[in-house]
């Protein structure tokens, strides 16, 4: 058990260091407009660039076995977030074939 929880910390890792190189969220994020006094959320007003990271953060964990939830934020209450689900790829592609 201990081992399994090891590899998972491992790969939460790598996913992290992966989001952090990713230059189009650093730049969006670097270019926000926040005061410390606006704690709204940025992207609730601009979803077009909330769906661009979103999408950034889904191609890094769509192909990865387990079940992850990344946010990124910032401390004036920004934030965007995607999970990838358990799913059986063979079950939903037998299900389709049934439609």
């Amino acid at each position: 058990m201990a081992r399994q929880v090891d590899t998972y910390i491992e790969e939460i890792d790598v996913l992290a260091q992966q989001v952090k190189r990713q230059p189009r969220i650093i730049n969006i994020f670097y270019n926000l407009n926040n005061t410390k006094n606006d704690k709204s959320n940025f992207f609730n007003n601009n979803v077009l660039l909330g769906i661009d990271v979103s999408s950034i953060l889904n191609g890094l964990i769509t192909d990865r076995n387990g079940n992850f939830n990344i946010s990124v934020y910032n401390g004036y209450g920004d934030f965007v977030s995607n999970q990838n689900y358990f799913i059986d790829k063979k079950g939903n592609f037998k299900a389709l074939w049934k439609i």
